[in-house]
């Protein structure tokens, strides 16, 4: 079970980021997505999923994050994620700011991918 629960987080993760990349592309070419389902539902949804599946992983391997540091300075992180995605995607900025934070929202996110898989919190 925590194998096909391991791999559904994976599955959420990769679907996360691959639409946040694909509406920050859109954003970067400045051009507006018109479907309010692939802007905001889809996402939501997936992104909910996503966190419901590392909560259920977390209890079923015993992670706390008062416990494991690795986990709270991922979740640190994530919270730094999602700030700058908001503003890269839904922030009123101009063009240069908007891929900026689109740029840090995405180093964040890598350094996420390390720290989960690593349970190390350096490079």
């Amino acid at each position: 079970m925590m194998t096909s629960l391991w791999s559904l987080h994976i599955s959420f993760v990769s679907l996360s980021l691959l639409l946040f990349v694909c509406r920050g592309v859109y954003m970067w070419l400045g051009k507006p997505i018109h479907s309010y389902m692939w802007k905001r539902s889809i996402p939501d949804i997936i992104d909910s999923l996503l966190l419901l599946s590392g909560i259920s992983l977390a209890y079923i391997l015993g992670f706390a994050p008062w416990n494991d540091n690795w986990l709270l300075v991922k979740l640190i992180a994530i919270a730094g994620y999602i700030l700058f995605g908001f503003l890269a995607l839904n922030g009123d900025l101009t063009p240069r700011f908007k891929r900026s934070f689109f740029i840090l929202a995405l180093v964040t996110v890598t350094y996420i991918i390390f720290v989960a898989h690593s349970k190390s919190l350096y490079l």
